[in-house]
C-alpha cells in the first residue's frame, strides 16, 4: 500500500493545493472534480483573497472520505493508485524533462520531424532532421530553445530545397 501523505496536524488551515497533494495525495484537478461532484465538502473561501482553504473539520472530512471511499454526498467515490517515491534527484526535474531523456535514439527527433512537416517540410523524417541537428548544433540541442531549434532546421531543409 502506497504511503499515505500528512499534513501537520499544527495547521489550522490549508489551501486547495496543500489539501490535495499533502492531505490527499491527488491532483488539484481531482479534488475540484469532487468538490464539483458534491463527494469532497466545499472549502471555505477568505473574504479579502478570495482563495478557497480547508479549516481542520474540513481536512478530516476529506480525509475520511479518502480512506472510506464515500462521499460526503453518500456516493461511491474511487480512487486509483498514485505512485509515491521519496525525493530523488530525478523526481526533483520536470516531467517533460525526463520523458526527453527516456525518449530512444531512434524516436528522439520524432516531435521535431511532427513541427516541421506541420510547416510543410514534406522531406523531414528522423534521419534527414538528425544530420541537419549534427550539421547545425555539434554540441547537441542541451539548453536550446525548442522554438530555436525548429527555426534553424526549417531554415536549413530550405536551403537544401527539400521544402
Amino acid at each position: 500500500m502506497p504511503a499515505q501523505p500528512t499534513v501537520s496536524p499544527t495547521k489550522a488551515f490549508v489551501s486547495l493545493s496543500e489539501l490535495a497533494e499533502d492531505v490527499l495525495g491527488l491532483s488539484r484537478a481531482r479534488v475540484y472534480e469532487l468538490i464539483e461532484r458534491g463527494a469532497l465538502p466545499m472549502p471555505i473561501y477568505d473574504i479579502r483573497t478570495r482563495r478557497p482553504m480547508f479549516n481542520a473539520e474540513l481536512i478530516h472530512q476529506a480525509r475520511t472520505v479518502r480512506q472510506t471511499g464515500v462521499g460526503v454526498d453518500g456516493s461511491c467515490v474511487l480512487f486509483y493508485r498514485r505512485e509515491r517515491t521519496q525525493s530523488s534527484p530525478e523526481t526533483s526535474t520536470p516531467a517533460r524533462a525526463r520523458r526527453r531523456a527516456q525518449t530512444p535514439q531512434a524516436n528522439r527527433y520524432a516531435e521535431l520531424v511532427g513541427s516541421l512537416q506541420g510547416l510543410g517540410i514534406t522531406q523531414a523524417d528522423e534521419r534527414s532532421v538528425a544530420e541537419a541537428v549534427a550539421v547545425n548544433f555539434p554540441n547537441g540541442l542541451d539548453g536550446q530553445q525548442e522554438s530555436d531549434v525548429i527555426r534553424v532546421i526549417f531554415r536549413h531543409f530550405r536551403r537544401q530545397g527539400s521544402a
